[in-house]
């Protein structure tokens, strides 16, 4: 159910919600949307708090396209460090968990060198829109990450299906009182079986208390007979070291998710994809 607030002009509120104005919605950006409008994205797999962040782009683009939410699948992780006596990090692991697991209270270990960290969750979504199909993924984190650098999002997908028109991916963070919501990204990957995207976290001078990234494009059949299922792999690699721009350009996003390159893959966790599936007749 979409949440409605009264907008005072004296009151800046910072919570995931769209606003109701002269029967408009109104996010964040102040953005006024119909209800149609509005209905219109969650058909895409946008959640409130993405809408309520959206940028004009984003929702011009997307505003008018009538579709139906076909298949969403959400994975729940929190990330295990390993750090020697110097603060050195001497390994990094993502184990998956439960929903119930992810919203309980957070919970540090500190035994043994080891220190829990960054809890996050990741959703993928497919929509029918006509006979084009949309991806997207979409990762909230939890705990933010003490390591901020150049992260990389994607969507590998079966070969019966390939990517049409452009990739779109978005970050937004809020510190106390201001969000932000950006689309810039550092490198773009393409395969036959998935695309994706590396961007920069917001620096460590930079206190969240939300961050999300969201990424989708849209798909078309690559397939002469009747299609009646098909994956899409949503996946997130995330930097525990420091890297650079170039040292993340060249990562691949395949059917089963992101592999980055050899050189570097140890400077990055690895995550198990969040799979959505399609079933039917196209």
């Amino acid at each position: 159910m979409k949440k409605k607030i009264t907008m005072l002009l004296s009151l800046i509120i910072l919570i995931p919600c769209v606003a109701l104005a002269n029967e408009k919605y109104v996010n964040y950006y102040g953005i006024e949307m119909s209800e149609e409008e509005y209905n219109n994205l969650v058909g895409l797999g946008f959640t409130e708090n993405e809408i309520y962040y959206m940028l004009e782009d984003d929702f011009n683009y997307n505003k008018d396209i009538k579709s139906k939410l076909e298949s969403s699948t959400t994975n729940y992780y929190v990330n295990v460090t390993r750090y020697d006596a110097t603060g050195k990090i001497m390994s990094s692991n993502d184990m998956q968990i439960s929903e119930d697991e992810y919203n309980r209270p957070v919970q540090l270990l500190s035994y043994d060198g080891y220190i829990g960290t960054a809890y996050k969750k990741m959703t993928t979504t497919i929509s029918k829109s006509g006979d084009r199909y949309r991806a997207k993924v979409n990762l909230v984190w939890r705990q933010f990450p003490a390591v901020r650098s150049f992260d990389a999002i994607g969507i590998g997908f079966d070969p019966v299906v390939y990517v049409y028109g452009d990739l779109h991916f978005s970050q937004t963070y809020c510190i106390t009182v201001y969000c932000e919501t950006s689309t810039k990204i550092s490198n773009d990957s393409y395969s036959p079986t998935g695309a994706g995207v590396s961007f920069q976290l917001p620096g460590k001078d930079v206190k969240p208390t939300s961050l999300e990234s969201t990424f989708y494009y849209d798909l078309i059949k690559d397939y002469s007979g009747t299609l009646t299922e098909f994956y899409v792999y949503g996946d997130y690699a995330h930097a525990i070291k420091e890297v650079t721009a170039g040292m993340v350009r060249g990562f691949m996003v395949y059917a089963g998710g992101i592999v980055i390159r050899d050189e570097v893959s140890s400077y990055y966790d690895s995550i198990d994809a969040a799979v959505a599936k399609w079933t039917g007749s196209w």
